[in-house]
């Protein structure tokens, strides 16, 4: 079965595109479930021990263990991911699996930062600091255009089209899309450009042509885990939601763009969904906010 997986991985990489962090996750949840399997059966899984039964029992065992609702569906899509593989490539039948239904999970929407919280968040960063001109540029971009923070670091300044206020992303399975840059984010992503990008950059590097748009102190391409550090920590001090991170300005961008009267379909493109069923939350978190207000402000609420 381990083998199996291993192969399984490799052609979501190789044939469907799936980046590397993707592909980790499945990974992680097939290994954890082959190694439950290994524990029940007290020997190494292979393929013809898959069967519905043991999978309901490691729904069950998750359950027990604690495991959040949420991840419990993403690790059981993980295994119908799998299943979906090696049927495909006749190496275990459905008689064998039966269908795996979809585990069914209460829909819960993400936190959302209002404008005064967004516009406090972008006066954190060091104004005349190298990083913390850097740091608010991240942050800008992150909200104005609603990147995903691997598609951030994945930058090179060849991508950034300021003149025509546009940015060229990479996303999901590879796929290539065009985003609009608002004016507050390319003022700042220009003044790090043209001013500070130059003071992160060893003279070694200088010399030769260096692309990537955002840097480290050492003149590094930063990565996805610095900037998830230090997006998270500017937000301590402006929210004290318990799920903090990078992903909340892409909410903010997208609840934002709705409640202005963004079209979905629109902010679907935008933010690179496969599916406008993926973008519809935010007008479930919009009609929400929108409830408070009212609640908040209407006399006879």
């Amino acid at each position: 079965m381990r083998a199996a997986i291993g192969d399984f991985i490799q052609y979501l990489v190789g044939e469907r595109n799936y980046s590397q962090h993707t592909a980790r996750a499945y990974r992680a949840d097939l290994l954890q479930f082959a190694d439950y399997l290994e524990e029940e059966l007290a020997h190494p899984p292979e393929l013809r021990d898959l069967t519905r039964g043991y999978v309901r029992t490691y729904v069950t065992w998750l359950m027990e263990t604690g495991h959040k609702q949420r991840t419990i569906a993403r690790k059981l899509a993980s295994i119908r991911s799998f299943q979906t593989y090696l049927q495909r490539h006749d190496l275990v039948s459905e008689q064998d699996w039966g269908r795996l239904a979809p585990r069914q999970q209460q829909r819960t929407l993400p936190t959302v930062l209002d404008a005064d919280q967004m516009a406090l968040l972008m006066t954190l960063p060091p104004n005349e600091d190298p990083t913390g001109v850097r740091d608010r540029a991240i942050m800008e971009l992150l909200y104005s255009s609603g990147l995903r923070v691997s598609e951030l670091v994945a930058l090179d300044l060849e991508h950034l089209d300021i003149a025509e206020g546009l940015v060229r992303v990479r996303g999901k399975g590879n796929k290539e899309r065009i985003v609009p840059v608002g004016t507050i984010a390319l003022e700042a992503l220009d003044r790090y450009i043209r001013e500070f990008r130059p003071l992160l950059i060893p003279p070694a590097l200088r010399r030769r042509k260096f692309s990537p748009l955002f840097v480290s102190k050492l003149g590094r391409r930063l990565s996805v885990e610095r900037v998830r550090a230090m997006v998270t920590g500017y937000l301590r001090q402006v929210s004290n939601s318990e799920h903090l991170g990078p992903h909340l300005l892409r909410h903010a961008c997208a609840t934002h763009l709705v409640e202005r009267g963004a079209g979905l379909r629109d902010v679907q493109e935008m933010l690179g969904h496969s599916s406008v069923t993926s973008t519809q939350i935010y007008v479930s978190v919009a009609s929400r906010r929108l409830t408070q207000i009212y609640g908040k402000s209407h006399p006879r609420a």
